[in-house]
């Protein structure tokens, strides 16, 4: 039988900085009964830091080169290697440690059916051809164009919940897809980018949520910050630069 959901934290160094143990901290306390992993480069050795916030925690290895960069970290979130090692798992919760997490809804978004969940980008058009149009048909022209927003959502989408069997297909039948776009961004460090505007560019190949639940699931800590206090906070936040007080996580 297949395990509901595993949470996988890509560690790309140590010591542990302010906002990566906040972020630990939260993932332990509304998250620790869930099976969590961290994922490694084979000669990183310095995993007492991170037991000591997850102590039940498995730790999984690759190969160094996927850890050297973000921008080979994207290729490995772009492999079908992932996926198939991990594919005991149903869902998979990858939560980097600059996210935190505000309760346990984890169930129920797995519950939801979707195939991807990630924070939704703050885009626009930036002329009077609609968003939508511009995404399909003059994609590379419409990411120059908000490249300081995408920046922005390079930081955020640092948690996505990604159905494993539903990745092990899409990767086998983008393949090509994946190719192009790693050969014309060659710099690109966010794989988000690629699900987000190329994956479902021509078909809905992918099952994702509406706007609203997207960002009931997650949004940018920047987006998060201009919310009433007595608004009701997402599942999680990403994309800290400093750690959120534990009021705000309530």
């Amino acid at each position: 039988m297949k395990e509901p959901v595993t949470i996988l934290i890509p560690v790309f160094d140590t010591p542990l900085t302010a906002v990566a143990m906040n972020s630990l901290a939260t993932i332990q306390e509304h998250l620790g009964d869930f099976p969590i992993t961290f994922l490694k480069g084979k000669s990183f050795t310095q995993v007492e830091e991170l037991t000591e916030f997850c102590p039940s925690a498995d730790f999984v290895s690759f190969d160094d080169r996927y850890f050297s960069s973000r921008k080979n970290y994207a290729k490995l979130l772009l492999s079908s290697e992932l996926y198939y090692d991990f594919g005991w798992s149903r869902y998979l919760l990858i939560c980097e440690m600059n996210t935190v997490i505000t309760r346990n809804e984890l169930a129920y978004w797995c519950r939801q059916g979707h195939d991807f969940i990630q924070p939704v980008p703050n885009l626009v058009a930036e002329s009077a051809i609609p968003v939508a149009v511009k995404m399909r048909f003059q994609t590379q022209d419409f990411l120059r164009s908000n490249e300081s927003r995408l920046a922005e959502f390079g930081k955020a989408s640092g948690i996505s919940l990604r159905n494993t069997e539903a990745f092990q297909k899409l990767i086998k039948r983008k393949g090509q897809a994946i190719h192009r776009f790693l050969a014309v961004n060659p710099e690109s460090t966010n794989d988000a980018i690629f699900w987000e505007f190329y994956a479902n560019r021509w078909w809905p190949e992918m099952n994702t949520p509406t706007k609203l639940s997207r960002n009931s699931f997650a949004q940018s800590a920047t987006f998060a910050a201009k919310l009433d206090r007595n608004s009701e906070k997402p599942f999680a936040i990403s994309g800290l630069t400093r750690p959120l007080p534990a009021s705000d996580t309530l």
